[in-house]
């Protein structure tokens, strides 16, 4: 069985605006390059390329620093077809680890689909950081200094045939809070992830794709 990664990055992370319908294939998230010193890190050893800070922009706008603002953010993969099929009590163990400057919520949703596209199982994980309210201002508690930790296994209900293809989507919708006066410089915003997934089938060839926003 093989394990799959991936980050959040320039490349591979997608934003759009909370009222737009769809990821579009051009719009991927820029690295931050004015973080504070105090952000923590998220790190993986086994990794060549560390998850980065990303936004929808950089810096941030006036407007998001003074007035808050909300960017939704996805990543997504799919493999190429299973070679031989897997029986039942298939299971695939998920860590994500999500950090962000505010606060965030999103999900995120394993899918096995067969070689018409039609859905053989699926399992949605719901995942949140953070008060999420613009207004909030500083929390006392520093929430937004927090590396969150999700852990779940998905259990595979159903026989995969041969040619069962293996996606997963990640929707992270990221909260930049409201600062009086607040400037580029003294409110900037990111949000950095890493999502691992284990005990899939080996030999499969994951694809990085544009997300699809889920729950709409």
């Amino acid at each position: 069985m093989a394990i799959y990664r991936f980050i959040s990055d320039s490349a591979t992370t997608f934003f759009k605006d909370p009222a737009d319908p769809a990821f579009s294939p051009g719009d991927t998230a820029v690295e931050v390059t004015n973080p504070f010193t105090f952000w923590p890190q998220i790190t993986n050893p086994a990794l060549t390329d560390q998850p980065e800070y990303v936004w929808s922009e950089d810096p941030v706008s006036l407007s998001s620093a003074e007035n808050g603002e909300i960017v939704d953010f996805g990543s997504a993969a799919e493999s190429d077809g299973l070679a031989v099929g897997i029986d039942l009590d298939f299971t695939i163990p998920v860590h994500l680890t999500v950090f962000a400057d505010n606060a965030f919520q999103g999900t995120l949703r394993i899918q096995g689909l067969d070689l018409l596209g039609i859905v053989l199982f699926e399992d949605e994980i719901p995942i949140s950081g953070g008060v999420f309210d613009l207004n909030t201002g500083l929390s006392p508690t520093d929430d937004w200094k927090i590396v969150y930790q999700f852990s779940d296994e998905v259990v595979v209900p159903v026989v995969l045939p041969i040619g069962t293809t293996i996606r997963f989507d990640l929707n992270i919708s990221a909260m930049n809070y409201a600062q009086t006066d607040g400037t580029p410089e003294t409110n900037p915003a990111a949000i950095q992830f890493l999502l691992e997934l284990s005990d899939l089938p080996a030999g499969l060839t994951f694809t990085p794709d544009v997300p699809e926003v889920i729950g709409v």
